[in-house]
């Protein structure tokens, strides 16, 4: 087994998680621009990230103001603003 000191292996999980956070994030947009009705549930299936990590990938995309709902939770739609 190859001994990793812990730096170095904090510094790969950052840059890893970034760069296909930063992927998924757009992927989670350039989806929600072809269909503005697509659901967590779908998104997730094809983005191939969990139900929970595509909500937190949202949740970023509105606290930056890329995102927003417009109606219900069931009935309503996304609307991409950036």
């Amino acid at each position: 087994m190859l001994a990793v000191s812990p730096s170095t292996e904090e510094k790969t999980t950052g840059k890893t998680t970034g760069k296909t956070g930063a992927k998924a994030r757009d992927r989670v947009l350039a989806l929600i621009r072809a269909n503005p009705e697509i659901t967590v549930k779908q998104l997730a299936e094809v983005i191939g990230l969990s139900t929970h990590g595509v909500d937190w990938h949202i949740r970023k995309l509105k606290q930056q103001g890329w995102l927003k709902r417009i109606g219900s939770r069931k009935a309503g739609r996304w609307e991409v603003l950036g």
